[in-house]
C-alpha cells in the first residue's frame, strides 16, 4: 500500500530523514528496500508477501527496477549534453540538503506515480552517488524493461505469492 508525501512538516521531516539515514547504507540496503517498496506498492492493505528467493528475491527485484530508474532519472534530473544537472536541480542544490531531497523525492514520486516505498530508496540511490557525480557518469547499460513497464508488471500482478 502507497505511503504518500505528507503535508505536514513534521511528517516531511521524518521522510527527510528517514531518506538522509537509507542514503548512509550500503547501495546493496538501497537495493534491497527499493526491491521491498516495488513489491508492497500495489499490495492491498494487510497483505503479506513470501516471496520466491526470500530476502534474495526483494534484491532481485531492486536490481531490475533500480537498473530501470537509474537511466530514467538519469534524464529526469541531469542534462545529458552537459553531463550536469538540470537547472531545476542546480536551484534546488542552491539550498538546504532538505529541500534538494524533498524536492527530487516529489519528482519521483510524481513522474511515475508511486509512493514513498520507491520514492525513498530511488532518490537514496541519487544521493547517495552525489547529484554532480550521478549527472557526470551517464547509465551505460540500456534497461530492458522502463520502469513504467516495471511498474504496471507489479501492479497486474498485485497480492499474488511468487
Amino acid at each position: 500500500m502507497k505511503r504518500r508525501i505528507p503535508k505536514s512538516p513534521k511528517e516531511r521531516e521524518k521522510v527527510f530523514r528517514e531518506l538522509l539515514s537509507l542514503s548512509q547504507k550500503s547501495e546493496r540496503k538501497i537495493l534491497f528496500e527499493l526491491g521491498w517498496g516495488l513489491k508492497y506498492e500495489y499490495a492491498p492493505k494487510g497483505v503479506k508477501f513470501a516471496i520466491k528467493g526470500g530476502l534474495a528475491g526483494y534484491m532481485q527485484l531492486g536490481k531490475t527496477l533500480g537498473g530501470a530508474l537509474q537511466e530514467e532519472l538519469y534524464h529526469l534530473f541531469c542534462d545529458s549534453a552537459r553531463k550536469k544537472p538540470k537547472t531545476w536541480v542546480n536551484e534546488l542544490m542552491g539550498g538546504e540538503l532538505r529541500n534538494l531531497a524533498l524536492g527530487l523525492l516529489v519528482a519521483v514520486a510524481k513522474e511515475y506515480n508511486v509512493g514513498l516505498g520507491i520514492a525513498v530508496p530511488a532518490v537514496a540511490f541519487v544521493l547517495k552517488k552525489k547529484i554532480s557525480t550521478f549527472c557526470s557518469h551517464p547509465p551505460h547499460k540500456r534497461s530492458q524493461k522502463s520502469v513504467s513497464k516495471i511498474l504496471a508488471e507489479e501492479k497486474t500482478n498485485a497480492g499474488t505469492i511468487e
